[in-house]
């Protein structure tokens, strides 16, 4: 790499303001790579959490049929009491899941299951009741009073909501997946890229100060160790560089001109 019209300073001075510079681009491009990244496992593990929660909520809502098929089909009231207080404690459990997630779940995700949080609400309005029948009336009264008011169009209505739900966040955890590894490569391929400029450059630094600064020096101290021998009659090379070096050879030529002089004379 040659700059014949900058001095050696200067081109020494450009090489390290370019690396000082690459330096900094390193750095920002790896704090915005770190800080994207971060975003995207955050959303991610938003979404793995989001789809958990989708099946934990499933679990205790077939676990909580379950036990209302068995209340209802108690062969007598003891029975009937008995499943209808596993069925209150399992009501009490899905409200939990459900703040729990709530609490927990970014605020872009409160549209998205609010359809679902309003079914499953109406859902869970009939267990008191049926609790409170089944345990004062019996199995039979409790039959009764599900088949008027609990439908299997609800039950249905909710566990189709369940599955768009889990559906929707096993495609935002694949698409943000996908995304976090385009990321990464861009980032990486961006880094190598800034890395390999930078070796460049500190390469370019290395060539420019062994043969512009190293070489030439070697060769002046030789000339001038000749010429304080008494030389006057070497060849001093480089007196034609703009340079700091061309600047110290031609000191050298002019002192070996006043030399030859003095010789003549």
């Amino acid at each position: 790499m040659t700059l014949p019209k900058l001095s050696i300073a200067a081109k020494l001075y450009a090489i390290f303001a370019l690396m000082a510079t690459m330096t900094v681009a390193l750095s920002v491009a790896t704090l915005a790579g770190a800080r994207n990244h971060t975003a995207l496992t955050a959303q991610l593990e938003s979404a793995n959490s989001g789809k958990g929660n989708v099946e934990r909520v499933s679990s205790l809502v077939s676990a909580l049929m379950e036990e209302t098929r068995d209340t209802i089909m108690a062969q007598d009231p003891q029975g009937a009491a008995t499943h209808a207080k596993e069925l209150a404690e399992l009501n009490d459990r899905i409200g939990g899941a459900i703040s729990e997630w709530q609490a927990s779940m970014p605020s872009s995700d409160a549209a998205v299951i609010s359809h679902f949080a309003v079914q499953l609400g109406e859902f869970r309005t009939f267990v008191p009741e049926l609790v409170r029948i089944a345990s004062e009336q019996g199995p039979e009264a409790a039959r009764k009073w599900a088949l008027k008011h609990h439908p299997d169009e609800i039950r249905e209505a909710l566990s189709k909501d369940m599955e768009t739900l889990s559906q929707h966040y096993t495609d935002r955890a694949q698409h943000l997946y996908s995304v976090l590894g385009d990321s990464i490569n861009k980032t990486a391929l961006l880094l190598g890229l800034l890395a390999a400029f930078a070796v460049l450059l500190a390469t370019a630094g290395a060539l420019i100060i062994l043969r512009g600064v190293a070489r030439p020096i070697t060769e002046i101290t030789r000339v001038t160790e000749a010429v304080a021998a008494g030389d006057s009659q070497m060849v001093v090379p480089f007196s034609e560089r703009g340079d700091e070096i061309g600047a110290l050879a031609r000191s050298i030529a002019v002192f070996q001109r006043a030399m030859r002089h003095n010789e003549e004379l």
